[in-house]
């Protein structure tokens, strides 16, 4: 039988130059962020299904992380002199990014699946609007597709962003006249690994639910903490060392059975909600209910009376009061 080889990637990501400019707060940083992401850090380990690691790779790009006004747009700018001293130490190369995807297409041609965490961020997002981003950026019309990028960019922030990805949850990574098989690890871990009232109460334990207290965190840190009883674990959040954890995170669910290519919208979703949870289980209701309170309190300060907030105040009454209001 011939040995499958398995590419796990992550990015770290910036945007574009002129966001520190438009955006007058976090959240509307965050928005462009998201929507328009420029890779910085790329790594991939390959791995075969008994996790041991073939080989590793893991570049800056010299056209983002060496110019200030995209860098300094990250969300972990300050991680500059982890980076600077990994290079330093030849722990990480350095490269244009049309070199970096020449060594990325000939990894990809020699494995059998590509995955990632939140793959579609990765393979739907970050490298395809960066692949864009470095086309423009050696042509004549650099200045004139910046322009375009702008008023994109304020509709974004106007809520007018009317850009739509058909094959967004379709499990193939494409580039440059390529096509890749991907499934995401984020999808297969809520699917066959953390998918447990055990995982659950890990998460209510340690208070592990997402900002709005409605769902159970499922990120590579927490799946990764849960299922290497490594409760200690922090991501790095550099590209290589989220890859190998993932990677780790593959070869788990690979002792379940085949992986097979596979995209899931809202993953998080599969473990049911936390107020539910504890309906039937309500050991841990007081913890959901302080969770709640905070977020609660910090969102209706923020956004006063509407149909999010009433939503909160009727879960909130059921797991006081047992009442639907």
């Amino acid at each position: 039988m011939k040995k499958k080889y398995y590419l796990t990637l992550d990015t770290e990501t910036a945007t574009l130059p002129f966001a520190n400019s438009m955006c007058k707060t976090a959240k509307e940083k965050q928005k462009i962020a998201i929507a328009k992401p420029l890779v910085y850090d790329i790594g991939w380990t390959i791995t075969d299904r008994a996790g041991n690691v073939i080989r590793n790779e893991n570049y800056l790009i010299q056209e983002t992380f060496f110019v200030p006004n995209v860098f300094n747009t990250a969300y972990y700018k300050d991680k500059r002199p982890i980076y600077m001293k990994l290079l330093e130490e030849g722990k990480i190369k350095t490269a244009c990014w049309n070199d970096i995807i020449k060594v990325l297409i000939k990894d990809l041609d020699s494995c059998d699946l590509t995955t990632a965490y939140n793959a579609c961020f990765d393979f739907k997002k970050a490298i395809p609007f960066t692949e864009r981003y470095i086309y423009h950026l050696y042509r004549a019309d650099y200045n004139e597709w910046e322009t375009m990028q702008k008023r994109m960019c304020k509709k974004i922030l106007a809520g007018q962003d009317e850009s739509e990805n058909p094959d967004y949850l379709t499990p193939v990574f494409k580039i440059r006249g390529r096509e890749y098989p991907i499934a995401d690890l984020w999808g297969i871990s809520c699917e066959r690994l953390i998918n447990a009232n055990k995982y659950r109460d890990y998460c209510l334990q340690n208070r592990l639910l997402t900002a709005s207290a409605l769902y159970f965190k499922t990120s590579a840190e927490t799946s990764f903490q849960y299922l290497m009883k490594n409760h200690e674990f922090v991501e790095d959040h550099t590209a290589l060392s989220d890859a190998q954890i993932e990677a780790q995170i593959l070869t788990k669910a690979l002792k379940k059975g085949k992986v097979e290519p596979q995209i899931n919208a809202f993953p998080f979703r599969d473990l049911g909600t936390t107020y539910e949870y504890v309906l039937k289980k309500p050991k841990y209701k007081q913890v959901v209910i302080d969770l709640l309170n905070e977020y609660y309190e910090a969102y209706s300060l923020e956004h006063g009376q509407n149909a999010w907030i009433t939503k909160i105040e009727n879960i909130l009454r059921t797991l006081e009061h047992g009442d639907e209001g």
